[in-house]
């Protein structure tokens, strides 16, 4: 989305306050900086607000951007941690740093606006589906009813769907005023069909929904909206998120300039474009120009072809090195769920398995729906209720976000264990010590410090990369060493396309949920 930056006339406005670099620069460092405007935003506790920036990239060009949020009366401080990411381009800088903003006129100075705004959302506004001079709701299943009895090859199907078409009339001036939410289960289960509605911060993520029901029935078809304004929705044909068209940047950006109505988009800081969203179609950059062109000048330059195991020949190692990847899913930070009860055991049952949740939660949902399940079988209703808790919060950890995986994942060598990434391996096999830079599997863990504790990071027979062992030790633990595998050592260089928040080293980040 872009932000409308409020021109110089408009700054007296007493609903806008505009902060400046000029404002900022006279305090001496960033970390008072930073307390300044947190004590601003402090002033907006149990307000919405609209929050615009705009500042200078590396290339010279503006970069604009803007976020509505809901300041809470409690929790504050938790709020402001993960808003101020809203307030750093990259991990090491934010917008009112001196790299963004170079000496020359003012005009080229990075600028916050703050402005109060209106909340609306599912819980404080009830949407009513009808906008113009055609119900943007019931239209596109009458079409598809009087196609398919005009096509009908029976007597008994053209009946059967002029029928459905008389229920969607009389639905038609039922709710004339427009459909809400809560009748449209009903709706759903009278005409025997699915009804999905995406919002636009949905489309982007085929992990959230907005609104997702089906009939009790099978139903004959679903029909899939999207909520693109406020008592209004569009008819997506795409009928799968994954389907998608690669396309060129210069393709790209012609699509980009010749959609005029509805589009959602993602691209870089510097204006490249990665995807493009249209009622019709998603198109995506070809991986020749993204993703895979990035992987392959890395790879290149490191010479990781040198370093790939065989799979089927050396089975053994490829899954010992499988197993013990990404560790950082094994991450759970204060879990609300106490360790030992159902509740916790369904929790971790459902990290395990998304697929089965997913259908899970589809079914509680249905079922929760129905007005006479809740009230004829209140124990499943409370069950129901329960699990879709857990779910939801399952769902809430996959916002946790950090602003400094890029100095993390980048900046291996400048830590004072680095002994370099292990790069061809040449043993395999049970030993009790640390033989050389490599992964090792270890037990009987003792003597781990209280925040290493809390933090859950050390697990008995898990394996550790050798430096980090030895920089847990140097804090106290002790541990057996049951095996591992170790080699040679490699320095790995990033490329500059891995920074790249689309196809680079964020998007592979990105992939690895921290829980």
């Amino acid at each position: 989305m872009n932000s409308v930056i409020i021109p110089a006339s408009q700054r007296r406005a007493r609903n806008v306050r505009i902060l400046t670099y000029r404002d900022i620069d006279g305090i001496s460092n960033d970390e008072l900086q930073l307390n300044y405007v947190k004590t601003i935003f402090r002033q907006y506790k149990g307000r919405t607000i609209e929050i615009g920036k705009r500042y200078l990239s590396d290339t010279g060009q503006f970069i604009t951007d803007n976020q509505i949020t809901e300041v809470p009366n409690t929790g504050f401080n938790s709020w402001w941690r993960i808003f101020t990411q809203f307030l750093f381009p990259d991990s090491e800088e934010w917008i009112f740093g001196e790299s963004y903003n170079p000496a020359g006129p003012m005009s080229n100075q990075a600028q916050l606006t703050i402005m109060p705004a209106q909340r609306v959302g599912g819980s404080s506004y009830q949407q009513f589906f009808l906008d113009g001079t055609t119900h943007c709701l019931f239209t596109p299943i009458m079409n598809w009813s009087i196609d398919l009895s005009m096509d009908a090859k029976t007597e008994s199907t053209r009946r059967r769907y002029d029928a459905k078409i008389n229920k969607i009339s009389k639905l038609m001036e039922e709710f004339k005023d427009g459909v809400p939410e809560k009748d449209i289960p009903s709706i759903c289960n009278q005409l025997q069909i699915g009804i999905e509605i995406d919002m636009p911060s949905s489309i982007l993520d085929k992990n959230t929904d907005y609104i997702k029901y089906r009939s009790q029935k099978k139903p004959h078809k679903i029909f899939k909206f999207i909520n693109t304004r406020i008592n209004h929705i569009e008819l997506n044909e795409i009928s799968n998120k994954d389907n998608y068209e690669e396309v060129s940047q210069v393709e790209l950006k012609k699509i980009f300039d010749d959609t005029k109505d509805f589009k959602l988009w993602v691209g870089s800081r510097e204006g490249s474009l990665y995807q493009i969203n249209t009622l019709q179609k998603v198109y995506k950059l070809t991986e020749e120009e993204g993703y895979r062109k990035e992987v392959q000048e890395f790879s290149e330059l490191n010479n990781l072809s040198q370093f790939k195991v065989e799979h089927n020949s050396q089975k053994g190692l490829s899954k010992y090195l499988l197993d013990n990847v990404n560790r950082l899913n094994s991450l759970v930070l204060d879990c609300k769920f106490e360790e030992g009860t159902e509740d916790y055991n369904t929790f971790k049952e459902y990290l395990e398995d998304e697929e089965k949740m997913l259908e899970d939660e589809s079914e509680y949902k249905r079922q929760n729906s129905c007005e006479k399940y809740r009230t004829t079988f209140t124990k499943g209703y409370e069950y129901n209720l329960k699990r879709l808790e857990i779910i939801d919060y399952i769902h809430s950890l996959k916002n946790l976000n950090h602003i400094d995986l890029k100095r993390a994942y980048t900046k291996g060598a400048e830590c004072n264990y680095y002994q370099g990434y292990l790069g061809k391996i040449t043993d395999f096999r049970r030993c009790n010590k640390i033989t050389g830079l490599g992964i090792y599997t270890i037990y009987n863990i003792k003597n781990i410090p209280p925040l290493l504790d809390k933090l859950r990071v050390l697990h008995e027979n898990n394996a550790y990369p050798s430096p980090e062992l030895e920089f847990y030790q140097s804090l106290g633990v002790t541990f057996d060493i049951w095996g591992g595998c170790w080699g040679s050592a490699t320095d790995i260089t990033f490329t500059d396309g891995m920074f790249e928040k689309e196809g680079g080293i964020n998007t592979i980040v990105s992939g690895m949920d921290v829980l």
